[in-house]
């Protein structure tokens, strides 16, 4: 098994290796407390995300998933944001 950037397996599901309050919710501090790079678990779905941003009243997440065929992918916008009409 290989772990990754943030304690990922990246040889399969994005299973954090992680230690916490597995089963409990959290209470209003801990949800405004939370910063970019946490990581979250959806007790009713399991599914973990990690926190990228907190605006005290809703958190934004994301969840990643590895790209292995270039074929089924397009460039929608790259990081110096130019828009794909002006990538050479």
């Amino acid at each position: 098994m290989s772990w990754g950037f943030a304690g990922f397996n990246t040889q399969g599901s994005l299973t954090p290796k992680i230690k916490g309050r597995h089963g409990k919710e959290m209470n209003r501090e801990e949800f405004k407390s939370l910063g970019p790079g946490d990581i979250v678990e959806g007790l009713s779905s399991g599914e973990t995300y990690i926190v990228s941003a907190n605006y005290g009243d809703r958190v934004t997440a994301v969840k990643t998933v590895d790209l292995t065929n270039p074929s089924e992918w397009k460039v929608v916008l790259k990081a110096n944001h130019k828009p794909e009409s002006q990538l050479e």
